[in-house]
């Protein structure tokens, strides 16, 4: 067969009747007779297993030692992509269909290969709409507010080295400065700074404020 790479994985068309075959750069789909009915290739390479997913291919790529669940147009455009955070080989995967009858939800099995064995992994991607990655039963709420509260403490941590850096142009101005003018004018330059960090802190105390409101309404597991 005609391909550029080597071939990682082969699934069932259903649909079809046809096989899928998840080479490194692309996605076959052939008859069982052997002829080829579609060659998709992939915008990102290192494709390791492809599954039929409506018009479109829900495929696993594997870069870098990280783990990806991409889902592909039958053109080769990237339509979704979500980092996995697992630990081991991925193997194979198949559709969980028995979970996704139950809600709009994309779960899939994943077959792991770990140290002390393999083992079998249910990732649930959960739909949203800040189009942030959700996998593994970590839903668009609790994962938006988890980024929310990590802005804040970085935003924090930030202007606690603006205020230490005031203090210590204070302590240096009173050390060198031989006028009453000048250090009335560094403690008004300080002032606007103080005043400028407390306006923030009151911005950063408001949105906290809305993330504890929207606590009782998300359940983490």
């Amino acid at each position: 067969m005609n391909l550029t790479g080597d071939i990682q994985q082969i699934a069932y068309q259903e649909e079809h009747d046809t096989l899928l075959l998840s080479y490194t750069d692309g996605i076959a789909e052939i008859t069982k007779n052997g002829e080829f009915l579609h060659k998709c290739p992939l915008p990102l390479p290192a494709c390791h297993t492809a599954l039929p997913f409506a018009d479109a291919f829900a495929l696993i790529r594997i870069s870098q030692n990280m783990s990806f669940f991409d889902i592909v147009s039958s053109q080769g455009d990237m339509l979704e992509s979500y980092d996995l955070p697992l630990e081991g080989v991925i193997k194979d995967m198949l559709w969980d269909h028995d979970k996704m009858v139950t809600g709009s939800s994309l779960c899939f099995l994943l077959l792991l290969q770990k140290p002390d064995g393999c083992c079998f992994c249910r990732c649930i991607l959960k739909p949203c709409t800040c189009k942030q990655p959700c996998c593994c039963e970590m839903d668009c709420k609790t994962d938006c507010i988890c980024k929310l509260l990590s802005s804040i403490a970085c935003m924090e941590a930030a202007l606690s080295h603006i205020l230490n850096a005031e203090g210590e142009k204070l302590q240096r101005a009173i050390a060198l400065s031989d006028s009453i003018c000048e250090l009335l004018e560094v403690n008004r330059s300080i002032i606007q700074t103080i005043t400028n960090v407390t306006m923030l802190e009151q911005v950063l105390y408001a949105k906290l404020t809305a993330i504890q409101e929207r606590q009782n309404d998300v359940s983490c597991e």
